[in-house]
């Protein structure tokens, strides 16, 4: 797997941000939880001073290495600010991700892929002459950007500086890897304002009765418009004749229905109808790949899964029957809350429309290229045997021809996305904890009811006899009998009735990793 840092970000680069992070993480773990709101609410700073000797303490690196990075660190901190010889105050309260960006738009990686949008040079031999770095230096930098590329099926044309692929994956592939360099923390378009482009894309969102979608989802969006834009602007605009869609839905001309719901309307000078109506329908499109209705109410949903029952019966019908007929006991015992199979069926209507317009699934593409939690989950096997057996039989008796080619795919998208949602609501493994502390209820009923809330944990025995078999044992006492109670394995931890909101946080983190660990050895189930 390969990390956002790692894709835009050189190993000094990485070193010098981990540091700004280390810093920062420090003094939040020094400070309490109750302290730090009010120095937010307050808009007071954080990070007073930097103890060095501590960060090389916990990091395990040398004082020296430490010392040279920091050093590195302050340089490009004042650069940003524009403040030469200020105070740690000044420089290490700015937000992290902010810091994280303007690294990014220092680094070749970035250069290039605006130079690729915006063809900023003639000529990669003119690029390189910008930069002042050789061939194999640059394409070395360039290696994790053009693998990351290759998995949407783009490839990167170095001498006349252009990208290769179906235009509809370019876009895709665009939208995100400017996303992932910003993480939101700036616009990284030029051609056009962000403002102009969000009142766009609310005004698109009204007009497809797509409902209001959380605003992360809304700036994807805003960056896909810009991208389609640009592409557009330079001669791949997406013509309806010569482009094929997934959904069926008759889009109306967004060019044209605009006209009179922005002041400038959309810039649709240069593009035939043909190409108007192809624009449109991938814009649609693209509101059904995030999906945009994932979190939003029940009635909105409703709406959407009609819509596809009508305009894409074979999608609707293949998600739906396969949820109804899914041998699992969390869905024929309806274990998983409403709100949850909700998020499934808008998943799996997702992944449908993804690889019946590319073949593939590319949500998962981004899911595993930006997130190492999701490698860590264990196969079931006998998960995936049902998902594969159920899909056979809704295509098959339904007579669902369209997706007999795409049934390895279909597999492999759908089990995951089951699995990675069971796991969490339904744990096939559970901590467990023993509760030693004084009989009586209303001390502690704040801790065990945060015990009782969280689907990870089992609450065993506290019992001397069964305290072995606990993962974890929450003493509110140290008794001399104890430890010899204790499996080999037991973590204890220390509570008083006294606790503050600190203690939760950390406790929580002990669990969540005593289940991550559980979970890497064991975890497979028959559900």
């Amino acid at each position: 797997m390969r990390g956002r840092e790692d894709i835009f970000l050189s190993m000094s680069e990485t070193e010098k941000m981990s540091l700004f992070r280390r810093i920062v993480n420090a003094r939040v773990a020094q400070t309490p939880v109750e302290d730090r709101l009010e120095l937010e609410h307050q808009g007071k700073p954080l990070v007073k001073d930097v103890n060095l000797k501590q960060i090389a303490s916990l990091t395990g690196r040398n004082y020296g290495s430490v010392y040279n990075t920091y050093n590195g660190l302050v340089e490009t901190l004042e650069v940003m600010t524009h403040h030469k010889n200020t105070t740690t105050k000044r420089l290490f309260n700015v937000p992290s991700s902010q810091v994280r960006l303007f690294f990014v738009q220092q680094g070749q990686p970035y250069k290039f892929l605006e130079a690729l949008l915006y063809h900023k040079f003639d000529n990669f031999e003119d690029f390189l002459a910008h930069e002042q770095t050789s061939k194999a230096t640059m394409l070395r930098h360039l290696k994790p950007v053009r693998d990351f590329a290759r998995k949407f099926g783009v490839r990167f044309s170095y001498e006349t500086l252009s990208l290769q692929g179906d235009e509809k994956r370019i876009r895709v592939f665009l939208t995100i890897i400017f996303w992932m360099a910003t993480d939101g923390a700036g616009w990284p378009f030029t051609g056009c304002q962000r403002d102009d482009k969000g009142q766009e894309i609310d005004a698109i969102i009204r007009m497809f009765d797509m409902g209001r979608p959380n605003l992360v989802t809304r700036e994807i969006a805003m960056y896909y418009g810009a991208v389609a834009q640009q592409r557009a602007k330079d001669g791949h605009a997406l013509s309806l004749a010569n482009t094929s869609f997934a959904l069926k839905y008759p889009v109306p001309n967004v060019f044209e229905e605009l006209q009179d719901v922005l002041p400038a309307g959309l810039d649709h000078s240069d593009l035939s109808i043909s190409e108007q109506m192809g624009e449109s329908a991938a814009l649609f499109f693209l509101f059904n790949f995030l999906p945009f209705y994932v979190t939003t109410g029940t009635d909105l949903q409703s709406t959407v899964v009609r819509r596809f029952e009508r305009y894409n019966p074979e999608i609707h019908t293949l998600v739906t029957e396969f949820l109804a007929k899914l041998p699992v006991d969390f869905i024929a015992d309806a274990m998983l809350p409403q709100a949850t199979m909700n998020m499934l069926l808008a998943n799996l209507l997702a992944v449908t429309v993804s690889i019946q317009e590319f073949g593939e699934d590319l949500t998962e593409v981004i899911a595993y290229e930006v997130n190492d939690k999701l490698h860590q989950m264990p196969e079931n096997p006998g998960l995936r045997k049902k998902v594969r057996q159920t899909l056979e039989h809704v295509v098959f008796s339904h007579e669902l021809d369209e997706f007999t080619a795409s049934l390895d795919v279909l597999t492999d998208s759908f089990y995951r996305n089951v699995l990675q949602l069971v796991v969490q609501f339904i744990p096939p493994v559970k901590v467990k904890v023993a509760v030693v502390i004084e009989q009586t209820l209303l001390g502690y009923i704040d801790l065990l009811a945060f015990l009782m809330s969280q689907p990870v944990v089992e609450l065993v025995s506290p019992n001397e006899t069964d305290l072995d078999q606990a993962d974890l044992v929450i003493e509110s006492s140290t008794v001399p009998d104890s430890a010899e109670k204790k499996g080999p394995g037991t973590v204890t931890y220390k509570w008083a009735s006294t606790s503050s909101n600190d203690w939760y946080g950390e406790l929580y983190a002990t669990i969540r990793q005593l289940w991550d660990d559980k979970m890497s050895v064991g975890g497979v189930v028959d559900y």
